[in-house]
């Protein structure tokens, strides 16, 4: 299924898009572009199909001063998240910034991981 959401996501039309800057991290500055697509033809067939509506793609891209050298280190990452009802990019982004945030309570995490995109 992996294989088949990048296909989506590399081919078909993006329903809604947003870019995310958070420049206000001590020593760093990340920039998210997050992308919703449609979820049929990366599910067709599969028994996903009835579950998945929308496929939310996360490009990040982290500017990180390293102190020790003085210089700027770069990283990039792309995610991609499943969503049961069609969502718009904002709403996505500020679900998964929101998730980000629970992580790091475990006892919150446990309670509430699957109601995130809900």
């Amino acid at each position: 299924m992996c294989r088949n959401v990048e296909a989506v996501c590399r081919d078909a039309t993006l329903l809604s898009g947003v870019r995310t800057i958070d420049d206000k991290k001590r020593n760093r500055h990340e920039t998210r572009i997050v992308g919703v697509f449609d979820a049929a033809p990366a599910v067709a067939g599969m028994e996903w199909e009835p579950d998945v509506a929308a496929i939310i793609q996360v490009e990040r891209t982290v500017h990180a001063y390293q102190p020790a050298t003085g210089l700027i280190k770069t990283s990039a990452e792309t995610s991609f998240y499943l969503s049961n009802r069609p969502i718009d990019a904002a709403q996505a982004a500020a679900a998964i910034r929101k998730h980000r945030g629970i992580e790091s309570a475990p006892q919150a995490h446990t309670r509430r991981r699957f109601n995130v995109m809900n």
